[in-house]
């Protein structure tokens, strides 16, 4: 934190603004005063700053994004049917009796929610009503509370329970009773979310090591996402389930302390960076000279966005102090 109370960011962000105008006054120069000979289109230099350029963006960018992580945290819902043990994980995760557990299927009717540290990032984990067609009206309540949670989720943990597989039927995942997919999750629209997400199956401590090596062996459909076995009740596959969270969260360990950035600087910088890519592809694709400096353009003012606007009597400044123009 202290280096962005320093102002180390802002130093970073200015020393990229500085590189971007350096660009932008040769690329505008040549369009704006063609008389002048300068040829960006043919300098092999500017390829080269571009793509340092884009380097620096992008460094910055992942050390940003490391420090918003840190930061502010990702959110985590837990969603699946009844007693598949979703109550019992959050408690198990947060290390106290946070939500009432008990064998009766739709004691969790509201949201619990509960931070927890994951190497360092804070994660608000969010226990949920279990997801099934009911016809009583708290119930339904709170079912359409865990599924507007689940919408609005960094990422979601799906879960059953081990308890629903049929492991005599080891031929597919619809005959185990893998039903990930199916009943109100699919209903409600998660079945096509692109929000990220981890496949649990939990109570494994209920069945055999032979029986759970089986199951891990078998096809579990064309969604690329291998389940994770665990056990909530005594923490098997707890360790890996948090490893998974950071993962997909993108926590990296690095060397350096990561800046704390704000989610706006997030995006402004990552705005940046994809105006700068799109300026090298119409460069090294179409040579269109005008088309490279809109994308400078906006480069620039997406980096304004934290700094302060740059205005166009400004650029025609560094133009003129750059280049002898009209003498």
């Amino acid at each position: 934190a202290q280096r962005s109370l320093k102002g180390e960011f802002s130093e970073r962000i200015r020393a990229l603004e500085e590189l971007l105008t350096g660009l932008r006054v040769y690329v505008e120069a040549a369009l704006d005063f063609p008389d002048e000979e300068v040829d960006f289109l043919a300098d092999r230099a500017i390829a080269e700053r571009l793509q340092s350029l884009k380097s620096d963006c992008d460094q910055l960018y992942g050390t940003a994004q490391q420090g918003h992580l840190l930061r502010d945290g990702i959110t985590v819902v837990i969603s699946g049917p009844p007693n598949a043990g979703k109550s019992t994980l959050l408690n198990t995760l947060a290390g106290d009796q946070r939500a009432i557990v008990t064998e009766h299927a739709g004691t969790t009717r509201d949201l619990i929610r509960e931070t927890i540290n994951i190497q360092g990032m804070p994660v608000q984990i969010i226990d949920t009503a279990g997801l099934r067609d009911t016809d009583n009206p708290v119930e339904q309540v709170g079912v359409e509370l865990a599924l507007q949670a689940a919408e609005k989720a960094d990422l979601l943990i799906e879960m059953i329970s081990a308890e629903g597989i049929d492991w005599s039927k080891l031929t597919s995942p619809e005959a185990r009773g893998l039903n990930f997919e199916s009943g109100v999750m699919a209903q409600a629209g998660l079945k096509g979310s692109t929000t990220p997400r981890i496949r649990v199956i939990n109570k494994v401590d209920l069945y055999s090591q032979q029986a759970l090596a089986a199951e891990r062996n078998q096809d579990h459909g064309d969604s690329g996402l291998d389940p994770l076995y665990l056990s909530a009740k005594n923490g098997t596959g707890v360790a890996e389930l948090k490893t998974r969270i950071a993962n997909i969260a993108g926590l990296q360990p690095t060397e350096q302390s990561p800046f704390i950035a704000r989610r706006r600087h997030l995006q402004a910088i990552d705005q940046a960076r994809l105006a700068i890519d799109r300026g090298i592809q119409v460069l090294e694709q179409q040579a269109a000279g005008e088309l490279l400096a809109e994308e400078l353009r906006s480069a620039h003012d997406a980096l304004a966005e934290i700094t302060g606007k740059v205005t166009s009597d400004q650029l025609l400044g560094e133009i003129f102090s750059s280049f002898c123009i009209g003498k």
